[in-house]
């Protein structure tokens, strides 16, 4: 199944971002492979089930990190008012 996932910033390089997160059996065994991002979207192939949720944790990873970091991001604003 192909898939293009894509990023509302064009600054975000998605790419690094998922094959940090690519399990190592996915790498080896090709179940999941990244295409050339274009833009904001990443062309991304996968084969199997198993493939397919390991592709949605990673997203949902990514996802969950990146609310992290803005939420303390806007703690710290909200402590230390020079950082605005």
């Amino acid at each position: 199944m192909k898939y293009s996932i894509g990023v509302s910033n064009m600054d975000v390089a998605l790419r690094p971002l998922m094959e940090k997160r690519l399990p190592m059996q996915g790498k080896i065994t090709g179940e999941i492979q990244l295409g050339k991002q274009k833009g904001r979207y990443l062309p991304v192939e996968i084969c199997g089930r198993q493939a397919l949720f390991a592709l949605a944790d990673i997203l949902a990873d990514i996802i969950i990190e990146h609310l992290q970091i803005r939420y303390l991001m806007a703690e710290l604003k909200t402590k230390y008012d020079y950082l605005s």
